[in-house]
């Protein structure tokens, strides 16, 4: 379909078609960001400007699923909404709005909203209001999507996420962003699953998004890591614990080697986490100083602030405390 369509004035849409919904299954995301970028320019050159504002919200949401800098996704953010908006092309002005929202609270905290913002820009909460009937189902998703990030990032309300699991499996809706929202229900499962009364209803649900991940384990740049964390919090769960040490380990080094700073920070803090548990004290201290530093590395700061808080209470003068 690209070759044929290389030279035709469809090639940005079929670029963005072919990179987010198929070639994600074998080449990096890191790849499919750029190669939305390049349908992004092709668009722009043929005058296709839906699919030109389409490939760029894809290039730029992959582009934070492989954990690049946070700020400098927030002005692109910022500048596109404002692109958009004066140029009357309100297509894709929401799902910028959410993914910016999203990163200004990674990065300032519970005070994002007060922060100085263009006021250009949707508020959050006008665009969480849209009725169910005006609202279409991909941007349901990705708010549902952002919901299970910001749960899991700040390690609040877990047990009021909504679940994307059946949505994503009976709709198909296999892309880079639907994927990564199973991989983080799966994660907050398997937390809840430790702290829940029902445990074995959430430890169900995790070992049901493990198995869904593991469909797509033949890429390893993009997964491996992420098989490894969800394995790793797994068994954690049930008590498997001298594996749970070498699973954790493993998640670790592959999402470093394979470029993922802010699952490399996830990972980390999780192991960190795992090692309170058992009262590892200073083992869980150097995993969670280490996951501050690359929370800060990606521009998670109120992220890497939250991590600093809970070992200066829980890992300070000998203190412990189980997460």
């Amino acid at each position: 379909a690209l070759r044929l369509s290389e030279n035709s004035k469809y090639i940005s849409n079929v670029i963005a078609v072919v990179k987010q919904y198929i070639s994600w299954v074998s080449e990096p995301f890191h790849a499919i960001a750029e190669s939305n970028l390049v349908g992004f320019h092709a668009g722009n050159r043929i005058g296709d400007e839906f699919s030109s504002s389409l490939n760029y919200y894809l290039h730029t949401t992959t582009c934070f699923l492989c954990g690049k800098n946070l700020s400098v996704l927030k002005e692109v953010c910022s500048a596109e909404i404002v692109r958009l908006i004066e140029n009357k092309h309100k297509w894709f002005v929401p799902s910028f709005s959410m993914l910016y929202w999203v990163i200004a609270e990674l990065i300032d905290g519970s005070d994002f909203q007060s922060t100085n913002h263009n006021p250009l820009i949707p508020c959050e909460q006008s665009i969480v209001t849209i009725p169910a009937n005006a609202m279409h189902g991909s941007l349901e998703l990705f708010l549902d999507i952002c919901k299970l990030m910001r749960s899991l990032f700040f390690r609040r309300d877990m047990d009021k996420c909504v679940s994307v699991l059946d949505r994503i499996m009976a709709a198909c809706q296999l892309r880079p962003l639907t994927i990564i929202g199973v991989f983080f229900e799966g994660l907050i499962s398997f937390e809840m699953a430790r702290k829940a009364s029902d445990s074995m209803k959430w430890i169900s649900n995790g070992e049901i998004a493990l198995t869904f991940m593991k469909k797509w384990e033949s890429s390893k740049w993009n997964f491996e890591n992420k098989i490894k964390l969800l394995e790793a919090e797994r068994m954690r769960s049930l008590g498997f614990f001298d594996l749970a040490t070498k699973l954790y380990q493993e998640a670790i080094l592959s999402s470093e080697k394979h470029k993922f700073v802010h699952e490399h920070a996830i990972s980390l803090e999780m192991q960190g986490l795992f090692f309170v548990s058992r009262k590892f004290n200073d083992d869980a201290k150097i995993s969670l100083e280490k996951s501050v530093k690359f929370h800060k590395t990606w521009g998670a700061n109120a992220v890497a602030k939250r991590i600093e808080t809970y070992v200066t209470k829980h890992l300070t003068n000998g203190n412990s405390t189980e997460s």
